[in-house]
């Protein structure tokens, strides 16, 4: 039987960074990493001869240092919402044995250029990647369950998704993000943010929320048909849009907007 810890302990991981861990009823959970640094970050396989299994909410948010590669012990199962947001890594591995990556955990990491997806993930969160501007490939593996809503948005070098054929939920289609079951593509990178459905998705109401600096440039074809080509928007599609600047169009097209039926 483990005994949970009544308060976190701090340990010292190397020269300027220091971790907080508490022993719970499924394993070590890293709380919370301090500290600056120039080496590779290494977080403990165990504490207290616990395997490490979580690292929570927030724990090392914003922890700087020189764009160095993360190491996660390989006993590894949960990534905490905000876990790593706004940290300088430049590369990480996910080992084996991680399911789940929480909404934000990996959001706005300016270095991060490559993050290696272990197949056994089954759950990436909102945002989980979110304006990681230098991340340049991503490939989900076969085990991947749920991707959450903006997983990969506003990363602005990510110029295509691979995904496993294996993966019984999602597939790509041109570079595309699409899911197999509601045919809805997952928009990545800033000018693809737009909450969208083919027009021959089920229940399908385009809609084009605001962001702050929106430029709403919308495609010919959409993804999952690409033998179906736009013929309009449908009633009250960028309705209420206050940050909207330009919307643009080929001007070969016609009937850029749909009229409302009477």
């Amino acid at each position: 039987m483990v005994t949970q810890s009544p308060a976190p302990k701090r340990v010292r991981l190397g020269d300027g960074i220091h971790c907080e861990y508490a022993i719970r009823s499924d394993g070590a959970w890293v709380v919370n990493v301090q500290g600056w640094g120039f080496l590779p970050i290494m977080i403990p396989d165990a504490f207290e001869g616990v395997p490490v299994t979580g690292i929570g909410e927030m724990a090392a948010h914003y922890f700087r240092s020189f764009p160095v590669d993360l190491r996660l012990p390989p006993t590894l199962r949960t990534i905490g919402s905000s876990a790593f947001s706004m940290c300088e890594f430049s590369r990480v591995v996910l080992p084996d044995s991680v399911e789940a990556i929480g909404s934000h955990g990996f959001a706005s990491c300016p270095f991060l250029r490559e993050i290696v997806l272990n197949n056994g993930l089954k759950h990436i969160g909102n945002s989980a990647f979110w304006r990681c501007k230098k991340l340049e490939s991503v490939r989900i593996p076969a085990s991947v369950e749920k991707i959450g809503k903006g997983a990969f948005a506003a990363c602005l070098s990510l110029r295509s998704i691979e995904v496993d054929p294996a993966n019984r939920k999602y597939e790509t289609i041109g570079g595309w993000l699409v899911d197999k079951k509601t045919k809805q593509w997952l928009p990545f990178r800033r000018r693809h943010q737009l909450s969208c459905r083919s027009p021959k998705a089920s229940g399908s109401r385009p809609m084009a929320p605001g962001s702050p600096d929106a430029i709403i440039s919308f495609p010919s074809r959409f993804p999952p048909e690409p033998a179906a080509s736009r013929q309009g928007l449908s009633n009250n599609a960028v309705h209420w849009n206050r940050s909207l600047s330009r919307m643009a169009w080929k001007a070969s097209e016609t009937k850029p907007f749909r009229s409302a039926p009477r």
